[in-house]
């Protein structure tokens, strides 16, 4: 089942920056690439599997950005 996270674009250009980032901590840059990934319409296994994670790990991370935001 692909579960595709809606975002604004200025939700899109931060993680897409934090996404690159050379300073934020691994897990910060790891999520925002899965985020990217949902976003874009890829399944949670297929984003667990490229990322080297567990699916259970994406589906907290999406559902927290749901709750919260970039900031969450």
């Amino acid at each position: 089942m692909v579960s595709v996270v809606e975002m604004p674009a200025a939700d899109r250009e931060a993680l897409e920056s934090m996404a690159r980032s050379q300073t934020l901590p691994h897990r910060k840059v790891m999520q925002s690439k899965a985020l990217l990934r949902l976003a874009d319409g890829c399944s949670v296994r297929s984003t667990a599997a490229e990322l080297g994670t567990y699916p259970n790990t994406i589906a907290r991370w999406r559902d927290r950005y749901r709750t919260g935001g970039v900031d969450a």
